[in-house]
């Protein structure tokens, strides 16, 4: 099984989890938290869309820095769901540290984000069916200020389990408020927790979730058996052709998101060293500056291989593209360019399963000094226009 059906067969799955661990809730909001285009954003998606809900997105603690440093007007609690805010631990602020020299670049001082507590935030709104805690740094804090949330509402939750030792506080934090998690893995029965579809987690209530996993297993083994396709009981007589025919019964009736991607410079969220986006009023772009290397975090449905293709306007520094190096997930990647002062600059990278976050974290490295044009008193080095990822099957 290739890689493509492989994931489409995975997303088929946790949705149709989802879907069983909603049946029977009264339609409420469903809430993202994530930089978009990741595995439990588009289960999320996929869930609004079942249960007829509102789809909430919330920019994450990454798109929210990356939106502040475009310098949008200021943000406003209350506006969640129109103006990027961040769900944090209470309603407040959280500092935003200058770790890379963002701020230097923009000749601003360092800042803070406005922060609100889910619990705030659902007054006066409807309930919540399934949250998903796409931002693993915050994960832990975004619950609990999600405590009401959690007890009155019981929704479905999915995240990406953080780094040693803030795991088990997380684990702690779900089953004070009566949750069960499970990982993927363990949910599909695949061999180890450490299995290639070992990425990300589902909490479900614990009132009602050894119910619910036993009748996932059980429709999986009926399903494998031939007995059911796509929620509905075969008759015995059928011959075996029909019963194996996903054309003719829907075996794979939901969608799995597009693999194949572009993101235009607006939606690429850039961790460190990278000015506004700029646009003419038909492309848009963003320069490189003022350091060397630029960490960007590029949106990917699942893990596994990838290829990176930047698309680039203009390239200031001696060595143009040529000099240009990448860094994929902390590993350096074998580059191949076309063009010197424009083209596109293009690597591939893996995505670990086990510390799949939602997107790849690339570098993207154009070293050599470059002097300020004009009375533009930016560093400006590379200026890229979109970036497209492409998977490796």
């Amino acid at each position: 099984m290739n890689a493509a059906v492989r994931f489409a067969d995975t997303f088929g799955q946790v949705a149709r989890f989802v879907e069983m661990a909603l049946a029977g809730q009264p339609p409420g909001d469903v809430v993202s938290i994530d930089i978009g285009g990741s595995f439990f954003d588009c289960v999320a998606s996929d869930a609004a869309e079942s249960l007829k809900s509102t789809l909430v997105r919330s920019p994450s603690l990454l798109s929210y820095r990356t939106r502040q440093w475009d310098r949008r007007p200021p943000v406003r609690p209350a506006d969640v769901i129109d103006d990027p805010v961040l769900f944090g631990r209470t309603d407040g602020s959280m500092r935003i540290d200058d770790n890379h020299n963002m701020f230097k670049g923009y000749a601003l001082c360092a800042g803070s984000a406005p922060t609100r507590s889910m619990d705030a935030w659902r007054r006066g709104r409807r309930p919540v069916s399934f949250i998903n805690f796409g931002d693993s740094l915050l994960t832990l804090h975004q619950i609990e200020g999600a405590t009401d949330v959690l007890t009155r509402d019981r929704p479905i939750v999915s995240l990406y389990l953080p780094d040693a030792p803030e795991q088990d506080l997380l684990r702690g934090a779900l089953r004070d408020q009566g949750y069960d998690m499970i990982a993927i893995s363990r949910l599909l029965e695949t061999e180890t927790e450490s299995d290639e579809l070992g990425f990300g987690c589902i909490a479900v209530p614990s009132e009602k979730f050894a119910t619910i996993l036993r009748r996932f297993h059980l429709e999986n083994r009926m399903r494998k058996q031939g007995q059911i396709v796509s929620g509905r009981l075969l008759d015995r007589s059928a011959i075996p052709r029909q019963r194996q025919s996903s054309e003719l019964f829907g075996l794979h009736a939901k969608s799995p998101p597009e693999l194949h991607r572009r993101f235009g410079a607006a939606d690429i969220a850039v961790r460190s060293n990278c000015y506004p986006v700029e646009s003419d009023g038909g492309t848009s772009w963003r320069w490189l500056g003022p350091g060397a290397g630029a960490r960007m975090a590029v949106p990917c449905s699942f893990p596994g291989a990838y290829n990176f293709e930047f698309v680039v306007m203009a390239c200031r520094t001696p060595g143009g593209l040529s000099g240009c190096r990448a860094i994929v997930e902390g590993r350096e990647s074998a580059v191949s360019v076309q063009g010197s002062d424009n083209g596109s600059v293009s690597f591939s990278g893996w995505l670990s399963p086990a510390e799949y976050k939602g997107y790849a974290e690339v570098d993207l490295i154009n070293p050599g000094s470059v002097r300020q044009a004009g009375s533009d008193q930016r560093i400006l080095r590379m200026n890229i226009s979109s970036v497209q990822i492409t998977p490796c099957v």
